[in-house]
């Protein structure tokens, strides 16, 4: 069993690997995330760089290969992604924010793990133990939540001091930017001001990249409510943007605290703009969403998710907590098929549909309709008779197979075939009376 996941994981690590080479060179800080997120083993590690280098992906000059680690050096792991960095000492200088940092030298020494050679063709992999051809297998669907969140957790968290410099830096560049607008200045100042500019714009940046993570948390907790997740996320990045754009730091706040309200707030206007038919304030919303989940909560703990029990842990009124719950929502097709069955989802549809709208119908005299249905076979105009109801309601499809001793495909069929045909009856009889009238 655990070798089987652990060849699973590995798969899904080199798909996720062979896309991210198809738009360019691998660099180290990718592979390093998506080896992390898949929790590969060093063996798997190595048999992942000789199925990447065996498959033609050049890999990064770090992993091509490294020296072996001393004997004194033992394996550790990674750090999980999700570990907050600690904040730098206040002795130690900080980032400006326009470093690059370089990984050409990191190795996989540094992760204290020893490349090895590839297997020899003859060795048997893993995939053959468990008697399936890697080459007959699916290629395993992409986690792209999951390499997202590799991605981001790359991004070290900011200190509190890093968050007020790179405000500082963020409000710098915007008063540079208003003062090149308006006021004409000799080339040195104008200079100067592009350089706080384009400061600015890079700290912006860093601001947003280093809280990606608090969106996926905060989107984390709105799963299963009309959206999916990268949706999800999508809608709080935006509220992520505008929390960086209104943050003060002389207010003293921690951004997380600040950025929480604006992320929570966009997530929950698409949920209340996206998700629902009938579309209810976004007030509305929040307070819905805290009755179901305390619902959900209460069924969970083995309790009776009554609205008195409802309204003690949320503080709403019993009555508000009765007319939240009894909001109309919409169904899921694929919930309404589990519930009625699909020939009885199917019946209904036949049932309520609009077959008084027929457009090759529209504007003909019902003299003229008749004529034509009689130049059809009389299985067919019997089959649009009851569809148009002529002879009273129309029909389902499975009321008019019963009828006829045939399935409702069949009557589909015939139907699909017959209409076509009415059609050029129709015009062999004569134009539209509409037409007949504008004439």
């Amino acid at each position: 069993m655990l070798t089987t996941r652990s060849t699973a994981s590995r798969h899904e690590a080199l798909h996720a690997l062979r896309v991210a080479a198809e738009r360019g060179p691998l660099p180290f800080p990718t592979v390093a995330a998506v080896v992390q997120a898949h929790g590969l083993s060093g063996d798997d590690l190595r048999t992942l760089l000789a199925d990447l280098r065996g498959g033609g992906i050049d890999l990064p000059a770090s992993l091509a290969g490294a020296p072996t680690p001393s004997a004194a050096r033992a394996f550790s792991p990674p750090p999980a992604l999700t570990e907050v960095i600690p904040s730098p000492r206040p002795e130690r200088e900080l980032f400006r924010g326009d470093e690059v940092l370089d990984l050409s030298r990191m190795s996989l020494a540094d992760l204290g793990i020893a490349p090895t050679p590839s297997p020899p063709a003859s060795a048997p992999d893993q995939g053959e133990e468990l008697g399936c051809d890697e080459d007959d297998r699916e290629p395993p669907a992409l986690n792209l939540v999951a390499l997202y969140r590799a991605q981001i957790a790359a991004t070290p968290l900011l200190s509190a001091e890093e968050e007020v410099r790179l405000a500082q830096a963020i409000e710098a560049g915007l008063l540079a930017e208003e003062r090149l607008e308006v006021i004409h200045r000799p080339p040195h100042a104008v200079r100067d001001l592009r350089a706080l500019v384009a400061a600015g714009r890079r700290a912006y940046g860093r601001f947003l990249q280093a809280n990606l993570r608090l969106v996926v948390s905060i989107a984390l907790m709105y799963q299963g409510r009309g959206l999916d997740l990268l949706d999800l996320v999508q809608e709080g990045n935006l509220g992520l943007i505008r929390a960086v754009q209104k943050f003060d730091y002389r207010q003293g706040n921690k951004f997380s605290t600040y950025a929480s309200w604006w992320i929570k707030q966009s997530i929950g206007r698409a949920l209340a703009d996206k998700c629902r038919t009938i579309r209810f304030p976004v007030h509305v919303v929040e307070r819905l969403v805290k009755v179901e989940a305390t619902a959900v909560r209460l069924t969970e703990a083995g309790q009776e998710a009554s609205r008195e029990a409802i309204s003690e842990i949320t503080g709403f009124p019993e009555d508000e907590v009765e007319a939240l719950l009894g909001l109309p929502r919409t169904t899921p097709l694929d919930h309404a098929a589990a519930v009625l069955g699909t020939a009885r989802l199917h019946d209904l549809i036949d049932r309520y549909a609009d077959h008084h709208a027929e457009p090759e119908l529209l504007g003909y005299d019902a003299d003229d309709v008749h004529r034509a249905l009689a130049l059809l076979s009389e299985r067919e105009a019997y089959i649009l008779r009851q569809r148009a109801g002529f002879d009273g309601e129309p029909a389902t499809l499975d009321e008019i197979g019963r009828s006829l001793g045939v399935t409702r495909e069949r009557v589909r069929q015939i139907e699909s075939k017959a209409r076509p045909k009415l059609t050029a009856r129709l015009h062999e009889i004569g134009r539209p009376t509409l037409s007949r009238s504008t004439s």
